[in-house]
């Protein structure tokens, strides 16, 4: 974990559990079993949403995985 991850104070785990929620409501409203589904909608969301759309938020958000963990 970098400086940064460090510093905002959750941890890994903590944003798992996070997810989770989000995870289990759209499992359980959409079914399926993969969270790249989930994932893909996001993509899908963040197109209409943002300017730079779901392949920069995917990008962009892996670059705070990674950073996280």
């Amino acid at each position: 974990m970098d400086d940064l991850a460090a510093l905002s104070g959750t941890a890994p785990a903590d944003r798992a559990d996070r997810a989770r929620e989000a995870w289990e409501l759209y499992a359980s409203t959409y079914g399926g079993s993969e969270i790249c589904d989930l994932i893909t909608d996001l993509m899908h969301l963040a197109d209409l949403e943002s300017e730079d759309g779901g392949p920069v938020a995917l990008a962009t958000a892996e670059l705070h995985y990674d950073a996280e963990i």
